[in-house]
């Protein structure tokens, strides 16, 4: 039970940053198709280095279903 305790505290706090990035208007809602294994990371390192909004992938290649896992 521990286990699950901390995976739903977990996502709780992942949704409150989503939350304060959006509202600081910090957080780039990417919704076009995107490679996870070139473009997706291409992505991540440019706004790194140009410190650019956190971006926010909502359609990766390949992936099935919403959420992280």
């Amino acid at each position: 039970m521990a286990s699950n305790q901390a995976h739903s505290e977990a996502a709780g706090d992942l949704r409150q940053f989503l939350k304060e990035l959006d509202d600081e208007n910090d957080l780039l809602v990417i919704k076009s198709e995107v490679d996870p294994e070139m473009e997706l990371a291409a992505i991540t390192r440019r706004v790194y280095e140009t410190e650019e909004k956190a971006p926010l992938f909502e359609n990766i290649t390949g992936r099935i279903g919403k959420g992280l896992f």
